[in-house]
């Protein structure tokens, strides 16, 4: 008896060790398998604005060459705040055309809430040896909200402050603090996007009132509204005024170029915008539209093509001049630690664009 207790004892552990092999095999392989998946695809549809159209295509070329594959990329230039409206509407329609889309974190609840993205194990199916780096897809993976751990990766910050035209004005004429900005001789010389979103990220530091108090300061000072950050730095870069509310990164891209544009990082410190890369729920090529994503948020993030593109993290020795800057001014930035501050980002949004048309005074 006690022996066949041991037999059967050896036996089951036996089959449990087997099982074990077996499930860290088919662990092992998931890789393989989307891979191999994602090859016969071919193609698929990203939804974003930046990159751009050229960063886009030589991504493209630099994801081919890694995996040894010949995909095609669709980019279609869609901005942040209006992708998940427009997936509603595919959504309704029945039919998804997208695979991959770059949002803000604000779109999370609702891109959750509505089942508009793919909840996917990042780290367990494409981390480690002779699959993706594993400690910057760690890093993406991680970097976001807790309550949605795994629908999306961090792709890249909006880290606002305050950019200026260099050949107008000195970097001592520029405000350091965002209560600055409503100083009367700035009056009709300030850029800003049309919901004011800048100020949105201040919440936390200023509370709703104090957001709100100085938006409807910086309105009265008439400044020049623009169709989102980019349009703000092509302002400035060309001299239409001399100030700005922007993005760094979009102030970095156009510096990179040469243009006389400066930046500063003023006080009280804004929450970073993080972009976000999602796989839309339903995507019509959902193995490369994974392994794209999970790429283009680790290893892709560090390439020479999209710093040139100034797409950039606030991590303390980040690639390219925003690591540069990060180190020279001792920047101490955070990002939205849950669903309340995320929420609370775009619930103020709704009296900030009543502020810009007039309608809250």
């Amino acid at each position: 008896m006690k022996f066949g207790s041991t037999s059967m004892a050896v036996t089951a552990m036996t089959v449990a060790a087997c099982m074990t092999m077996l499930a860290s095999q088919t662990r092992a392989d998931d890789f393989a398998t989307v891979k191999a998946a994602a090859i016969k695809e071919g193609q698929i549809v990203v939804w974003h604005n930046s990159p751009q159209q050229e960063a886009t295509a030589a991504l493209a070329a630099l994801f081919n060459k890694r995996f040894g594959m010949n995909i095609k990329v669709e980019r279609v230039g869609i901005a942040g705040g209006e992708i998940t409206s427009r997936m509603m509407t595919e959504k309704r329609g029945g039919r998804v055309t997208v695979d991959v889309l770059i949002a803000f974190d604000r779109n999370l609840p609702a891109l959750v809430k509505n089942n508009l993205i793919e909840k996917v194990d990042w780290i367990e199916t494409f981390a480690g040896p002779d699959k993706i780096d594993a400690k910057l897809l760690e890093r993406a993976a991680t970097n976001v909200v807790p309550e949605y751990k795994d629908y999306g990766l961090e792709f890249s910050h909006g880290v606002f402050g305050i950019a200026y035209n260099t050949n107008m004005l000195s970097e001592q004429d520029v405000p350091h603090t965002w209560e600055g900005l409503a100083d009367p001789k700035w009056k009709g010389k300030v850029i800003v996007d049309a919901g004011l979103s800048p100020l949105a990220r201040l919440l936390p530091a200023i509370g709703r009132d104090g957001v709100i108090a100085l938006a409807k300061k910086v309105v009265a000072n008439r400044p020049i509204y623009s169709d989102g950050q980019p349009a703000s730095a092509t302002k400035v870069v060309s001299g239409e005024a001399p100030l700005s509310m922007l993005t760094l990164s979009s102030a970095l891209y156009e510096k990179q170029k040469g243009a006389p544009i400066g930046l500063v990082y003023p006080e009280p410190q804004a929450l970073v915008s993080q972009q976000m890369v999602y796989v839309a729920k339903g995507a019509p090529h959902p193995n490369l539209a994974r392994l794209w994503a999970a790429w283009l948020a680790s290893e892709g993030m560090e390439s020479k093509v999209l710093v040139d593109e100034g797409m950039i993290r606030a991590w303390p020795g980040s690639a390219g001049p925003f690591g540069e800057y990060y180190a020279k001014n001792n920047l101490k930035v955070r990002r939205a630690d849950t669903v309340q501050e995320l929420e609370d980002a775009n619930d103020i949004r709704k009296d900030l664009d009543a502020v810009a048309a007039g309608r809250l005074r």
